[in-house]
């Protein structure tokens, strides 16, 4: 399985290309859901694709944005509800125990219970820590609907900013193909500054829950 994103994007966007608005909308839907088993494209790819197929007309704005938030909101509020009904004991059971680290989570718990509704807002923007903050704003007992309520306005600036982007690649680009190229290069160099920034936050993140 390869990870380049640019392979991802040709992937999906060939078998987007050719379907009716409303398909494009509902398939868009079901793959951002499907990321509470396993995601089969990244977040980002889908946004960022579903922006190339608007600047080409073949869905608009509003209806792209719809769909990724009938998605988005359910698969975000999922590993919250486990965290509040089972705690850190659902970790003591795969996969779970594969997917968040405890430490990981214990960790996160100590910034929600100061920062809640800034970590849920900041972490909408932030791919690889997405799901044992989730988690762990269950844990914390943070409710459903504050959550919700959070993550859906980080979602209304996050979603237009991914379409946007992509639409303005998808405009800019001679073809599909080059539009491929140029979004396959700026996901690797976020990824790989992610990675980089990674251990840093590893570090910082006990010290920061410790002293509060």
């Amino acid at each position: 399985m390869t990870l380049d994103p640019a392979f991802y994007m040709e992937n999906l966007l060939n078998r987007l290309n050719g379907l009716e608005h409303w398909q494009i909308a509902l398939i868009a839907t079901g793959l951002i859901l499907q990321g509470v088993i396993g995601a089969v494209f990244p977040e980002e790819i889908i946004l960022t694709a579903l922006g190339v197929l608007w600047s080409q007309g073949k869905i608009n704005f509003f209806e792209a944005w719809v769909a990724v938030l009938f998605g988005l909101i359910p698969a975000n509020a999922f590993p919250a509800f486990l965290g509040r009904f089972f705690g850190l004991k659902a970790l003591q059971v795969r996969p779970l125990s594969w997917v968040f680290k405890k430490e990981t989570v214990e960790n996160y718990l100590g910034l929600l219970r100061v920062y809640g509704n800034w970590v849920i807002f900041f972490t909408r923007f932030t791919p690889l820590i997405r799901g044992p903050i989730y988690f762990a704003t269950g844990v914390a007992q943070i409710g459903a609907i504050r959550f919700s309520k959070v993550d859906f306005l980080a979602s209304c600036i996050h979603i237009p900013l991914l379409i946007g982007i992509g639409g303005h690649i998808g405009r800019g680009a001679a073809n599909l193909s080059q539009a491929f190229e140029k979004i396959g290069i700026g996901a690797v160099g976020f990824l790989v500054l992610l990675l980089a920034l990674r251990p840093i936050a590893q570090k910082l993140l006990p010290l920061v829950s410790k002293r509060r």
